[in-house]
């Protein structure tokens, strides 16, 4: 390229980072929530496998990081194990650290250390998995988290996060999201206390209905629960009646902690008709003299 136009490149590069606003990691998490936690230490250049060595800096030295349009990673020195958030992604519109975080009251940004001899006891590993009991996790969409601290029973202190289902499960329809839940346990693989939710269901797919050969002519599922008013599709060589309803009202009924996408479309008293279509000509085949 040449010279004036590699030079507006460059201007147009710097004009779209002037226009972003940087996060402030003394500010915005370090000083309030991480630099109490012993072994903690927090990075500032995104997208990088960082590994603790000797030039890492602790959460718990403030001050010293200027604020950028990086988020922000965590991690543990030698012998502990992180529990909680591993990454806290900058808003370069806001200028906020972990805004899906920040924004919720019942969230909390948090990461912490355990040591690696008391990771049995006291920590949940894993919870970016679907426990296979339970079918739940912990909603990475809202945040990266591998391992978390172990709840006790009868305890009032702890830390809350998102969950969510296993693909092709989901909590009832009429349960608000996010929904908020802790891991309570870990001797059977994890399990998980909801605070207002039973459990994971299984989700409705749009080929399975409560009448043989038919299915709804709509892309996405439901969840357990979840009515629908959708068009019909009837086997080959059938069809819906003419001028009848061109819709029609299904409930998804899936079964608790079942299979993926396994719920079934249930049109109750009003289901439709399927009915056998007659031949487009039915003489098209006859010869001149059989139609005598």
């Amino acid at each position: 390229m040449s010279g004036p136009v590699v030079l507006l490149a460059l201007l147009s590069c710097f004009q779209i980072a002037s226009a972003l606003t940087r996060c402030d990691y003394e500010l915005d998490l370090k000083t309030p929530f991480l630099a109490d936690k012993e072994n903690l230490y927090c990075f500032d250049d995104e997208g990088v496998d960082h590994v603790v060595d000797e030039d890492s800096v602790l959460c718990s030295d403030v001050g010293i990081q200027s604020p950028r349009t990086d988020g922000m990673d965590v991690r543990c020195g030698a012998g502990f194990t992180l529990v909680g958030y591993s990454f806290y992604p900058c808003d370069t519109q806001t200028g906020v650290l972990a805004t899906s975080l920040s924004s919720d009251e019942t969230l909390s940004q948090y990461s912490a250390c355990v040591a690696e001899a008391d990771v049995a006891a006291n920590v949940c590993s894993g919870v970016d998995v679907a426990a296979e009991a339970s079918k739940l996790k912990l909603d990475q969409d809202v945040g990266k988290v591998s391992n978390v601290d172990l709840v006790p029973e009868n305890t009032t202190d702890y830390v809350s996060y998102a969950m969510a289902c296993d693909d092709g499960l989901d909590f009832q329809f009429e349960v608000s999201k996010p929904v908020y839940g802790y891991c309570s346990g870990n001797a059977e693989g994890n399990a998980f206390t909801l605070a207002e939710s039973d459990g994971c269901y299984e989700m409705c797919s749009a080929a399975k209905t409560n009448l043989e050969g038919v299915t709804l002519a709509m892309e996405e599922g439901s969840r357990n629960g979840a009515t629908v008013s959708s068009e019909v599709v009837c086997p080959s060589g059938f069809e819906i009646a003419f001028g009848a309803a061109e819709e029609y009202a299904f409930v998804c009924n899936g079964v608790k902690e079942g299979s993926p996408n396994e719920g079934i479309y249930d049109c109750g008293e009003g289901c439709p008709e399927c009915l056998a279509q007659c031949p487009a000509n039915p003489h098209r085949n006859r010869s001149p003299t059989s139609r005598m």
